[in-house]
């Protein structure tokens, strides 16, 4: 294997192009604007700000209600809603003391 570059033409003059080195310099010569050198500074700024802002002291939140204040609002519902059974009454319930107990029996 070699690094032998191919015998081309364009590679034995060693000359540039007809005002290749005119364009160039005109091209090396322009400023170029350089946006970004000023938009670091921005960027820094704007993060210090952020920064100072995020750390800073807010007020405490109110406490949440422990109580009712009124107990004698209500809240209706504007139209009527479907109509439901009414519920059973509760079971009675009966301690087991309070049973009736059989004293006798009949043959």
């Amino acid at each position: 294997m070699t690094d032998d570059l191919p015998d081309v033409p364009a590679l034995r003059v060693l000359e540039p192009p007809a005002g290749g080195l005119t364009a160039l310099r005109e091209r090396l010569g322009q400023r170029r604007t350089r946006w970004w050198l000023l938009a670091l500074p921005a960027v820094a700024a704007a993060a210090i700000v952020l920064g100072i802002v995020a750390r800073s002291p807010r007020p405490p939140a109110p406490p949440p209600p422990t109580a009712v204040l009124e107990s004698g609002v209500y809240w209706v519902a504007s139209t009527p809603g479907p109509r439901r059974r009414p519920l059973p009454p509760p079971p009675r319930v009966v301690s087991i003391d309070q049973l009736p107990t059989v004293t006798e029996r009949r043959p």
